[in-house]
Order: structure tokens, then sequence, then C-alpha cells
């Protein structure tokens, strides 16, 4: 039996500061970015990548047995992967987001940062359209995702610029962790 809570505990947000975009001339490709977070997660963390394209690219990199495709569940990926972390603590758990996916289920943010699993990584790869369903335009070049996830009690957020950048973050992670790129 488990009594049920009808209220969750209220948790604090920390402040937050969050760099600012340093525009470059060249953005990392969604290939250079999905190779750098292989390397650093190659046999010990479960990787689960959302639907289309970020599925199927690092599928394409190389099929291994610690990565997840989530076919047809857009914007599923975070909350699954907040799933895995509460069942395996032991193991880092890595998301590959979407702008596309992030945006269509933004509710994940708010369950995963009050729930502040240590062990999760969320990697936004962030190209500005639904590349799967024929390149439309999503709205996220006017909406500061980094900042939604620090509003939802991510304690740690980072505006990463390349590729380096975020295989670095992604190996370092000790807390739960929200890293944006475009690509």
């Amino acid at each position: 039996d488990y009594k049920l809570r009808s209220k969750p505990e209220a948790r604090a947000i920390a402040p937050y500061a969050i760099a600012p975009w340093r525009y470059a001339d060249t953005l990392p490709t969604r290939r250079e970015v999905l190779a750098g977070v292989q390397r650093v997660t190659k046999g010990h963390a479960a990787v689960v990548a959302t639907t289309g394209f970020t599925g199927r690219a690092l599928y394409a990199l190389e099929d291994l047995p610690n990565q997840l495709y989530m076919v047809g569940s857009m914007g599923c990926a975070s909350s699954f992967g907040l799933g895995l972390a509460w069942a395996q603590p032991q193991r880092k758990v890595v998301v590959l987001d979407g702008d596309g996916a992030a945006l269509m289920r933004m509710s994940a943010f708010a369950t995963v940062g009050y729930e502040r699993p240590k062990n999760l990584v969320h990697v936004l790869l962030d190209n500005e359209v639904h590349d799967s369903t024929g390149g439309q335009s999503t709205v996220s070049h006017s909406v500061d995702l980094a900042g939604v996830a620090a509003a939802c009690g991510y304690p740690r957020v980072l505006r990463c610029h390349t590729a380096d950048e975020v295989e670095r973050a992604v190996a370092d992670a000790s807390e739960l962790t929200f890293i944006h790129v475009k690509v």
C-alpha cells in the first residue's frame, strides 16, 4: 500500500543565470554532436533518442545496445528518460531531444525539473524545424528553451556552441543537466 499525496511538496528553484547565446559563423551539425555524445556514453550510459531524424542519425552512426530510439513518440523522450533514470539510479541516462519534440511536450520539463534525478542529462538539439515531417519551422527561435529548463528547476543549464562543448558537458554531468545546442 502507498498513500497518495494530493499535492506534491513544494521544491525551491535555485536562482539561475544562463550565459547568453554566442552566435557563431558556423553551427555544429547534428551528426557531430551525436558522435560526441556516442563517444562519451558508449557502453555505460543509457541513451534515449527522440523520434525522427535524431534517432535515425544516431542509429546511422552506430547502433549500440545502450541506445533506445523513441520511434513515433514525439515529445516523450524526456519522460521516458526520467522513468529510466529512476529505474537505473546507478547509470547515467542521456536524453537526446529535438526542439519540435520538446515544444510539443513542454510539460515534461516541469516534471523532470521537479524530480531532479542526478543521473539524467537532457540534450536539446535545436535546428528550428520539424525535420521529420517536412522541415516546417518551429518557434524555437523565439523561445528560450534553456530558460524554460532553468525555470522548471533543472539545477544545471548550459548553452553549448560546439560539438566538443556538448561532449564535455555530457561527460562531466553529475546532476540533472540541460544542454541546449543549436545545430
